[in-house]
């Protein structure tokens, strides 16, 4: 019964952690929805002062679900893992990801700026 019982929960760990991983790729892989030919990343065009705002909000709307992703694999690690570094890791993970995800949207409401940061999490429409 005790072999029945590890199976079952390495089952359960394997599962768990590739939903959070295959999410957090699919969050990570979407498409930006700045155009690409608006950003320059060695400053050789100038953006205009509307897509530097897009660029802003663009950066919270797909970090905020980035960093959401992250809080939710490491608190699939401190239910399931056992390893005491990967515990304490996730724990700091879980702490300095909520304070970035506080940051980000805390530089934009400052701005504000207002943005749909659940969108990516809803999947496509």
């Amino acid at each position: 019964m005790a072999a029945t019982a590890r199976v079952g929960r390495a089952i359960c760990v394997v599962v768990a952690v590739a939903i959070a991983i295959a999410t957090t790729i699919a969050a990570c892989e979407s498409q930006p929805r700045v155009p690409l030919s608006e950003v320059s990343l060695t400053g050789d065009t100038a953006l205009s002062a509307a897509a530097a705002a897009r660029a802003d909000s663009e950066f919270v709307a797909l970090m905020v679900p980035h960093h959401q992703h992250a809080i939710a694999m490491a608190r699939v690690q401190l239910r399931f893992g056992r390893n005491y570094r990967l515990r304490r890791l996730a724990q700091e993970i879980i702490v300095t990801q909520q304070a970035e995800i506080a940051a980000l949207r805390h530089a934009l409401d400052s701005a504000a700026v207002s943005i749909d940061t659940t969108a990516s999490l809803r999947g496509p429409r």
